[in-house]
């Protein structure tokens, strides 16, 4: 008779064990899908901001050309509120990005320099300092 209290407890006792870990599997199942499922989130971000700053870029190229045929006073300061436009969000985007600062260092100075450039450039049209083309004064 004890023997066979001793097989009920040992059997019992195996029960329970085995539950737990069935229960830790599941767990650690639900776990693993829900870490895949954020870095899918995380690589979305990246993907987006990385795609967001070539686009950025491109559109600061683009209205700095546009700049230099500018004969209005009011569209260069049009092109000039969107460069900084840009400029920030090309900075925002290249903060998300999973890259070493070392690496994007020599971006940031240049989209930096970019926004500076821009927004002297848009305090001296204000004050009257530079014409179109932004030639009738020094920066």
């Amino acid at each position: 008779m004890e023997s066979m209290r001793k097989r009920n407890w040992l059997g019992a006792i195996c029960a329970m064990l085995a539950v737990l870990l069935l229960s830790l599997a599941v767990f650690n199942f639900a776990q693993s899908e829900q870490l895949e499922q954020a870095q899918t989130r995380i690589n979305a971000v990246y993907q987006k901001a990385f795609y967001e700053t070539c686009e950025l870029t491109e559109a600061i190229s683009a209205n700095y050309r546009k700049l230099l045929v500018a004969g209005d006073p009011a569209q260069m300061q049009v092109l000039l509120g969107d460069i900084s436009r840009e400029t920030q969000g090309a900075s925002g985007n290249l903060a998300l990005l999973p890259l070493g600062e070392e690496t994007v260092s020599a971006t940031i100075k240049f989209i930096n320099q970019a926004e500076d450039f821009a927004e002297t450039l848009s305090q001296k049209l204000a004050a009257g300092e530079a014409g179109p083309g932004g030639a009738a004064g020094p920066l």
